[in-house]
């Protein structure tokens, strides 16, 4: 089920019913494929990719300079580890990002309740919350339909998924966040009158084979009258004068 709203990021995280330990992080391994298949994953787990840092840029999340390909190929792995694992029919699989890439959103985030004192920006007590990440909610109990697409409107920040911990484990609250009202429980994306825990079909992509940067672009023909972009503003060839240009234009206040 996709969440709509949400105003908020983190690594995958895997949510399962009590079954030994409380709490994990893991890194996609062999530890963590074995305990999926045997039904002993703890009753909250943590999934992260391997980050993508120089020098061999060999990591599988999506943050540049990843590949993508490998981050897709990570994704599937953790879901049908679990999908196909004895404890599916009990498992919520929240997958999300850390942050939202920098890329424009016209939605203005809403204010919520802050956690904290760290923000200085609070109007009555509220904070503004982050920009739109995808939020992806894979479970039995949130299993929609190919004409009738499961979409939760309602808005969410990283302490939904805390809030859906301490609701299913009866604990209290850790943050005057997680305790308003202004951000909801990530259990109302869930339906647990009717759960479905038919495992859908699925792509499995592999990750594609490293190759060093270098060999790639000796591989790859110059093209032939290309010329490249310039850094000198007075050149026309360098497009970011335009573009700070048409920001002005349009109003907003930029540093000269």
């Amino acid at each position: 089920m996709p969440v709509e709203s949400a105003h908020f990021g983190a690594t995958a995280i895997l949510f399962l019913p009590p079954s030994g330990d409380r709490y994990h992080q893991h890194l996609l391994g062999p530890g963590f494929l074995a305990d999926a298949a045997a039904g002993t994953l703890p009753a909250v787990c943590f999934v992260d990719p391997r980050f993508t840092l120089p020098p061999d840029n060999s990591g599988n999340d999506d943050h540049p300079p990843a590949d993508i390909h490998r981050g897709d190929a990570f994704l599937a792995q953790t879901f049908h580890a679990i999908a196909n694992g004895p404890r599916w029919p009990h498992t919520v699989l929240i997958v999300t990002c850390d942050e939202w890439g920098g890329f424009f959103d016209h939605v203005a985030p809403p204010r919520a309740t802050a956690p904290n004192a760290v923000d200085p920006d609070l109007v009555n007590g509220k904070a503004r919350l982050g920009f739109r990440v995808p939020t992806i909610v894979a479970s039995p109990f949130s299993r929609g339909e190919p004409d009738d697409p499961k979409v939760k409107g309602m808005t969410f920040d990283h302490t939904s998924i805390l809030k859906l911990i301490e609701w299913r484990f009866g604990l209290g609250p850790l943050t005057a966040r997680d305790a308003s009202r202004d951000v909801a429980n990530l259990a109302r994306a869930l339906n647990f009158r009717h759960p479905d825990a038919s495992v859908p079909a699925l792509p499995a992509p592999e990750p594609p084979l490293p190759t060093p940067c270098l060999l790639a672009a000796a591989a790859e023909p110059a093209v032939r009258g290309a010329n490249p972009a310039s850094d000198d503003p007075t050149d026309s060839r360098n497009p970011w004068p335009g573009l700070r240009d048409s920001g002005l234009l349009a109003g907003w206040e930029l540093p000269e």
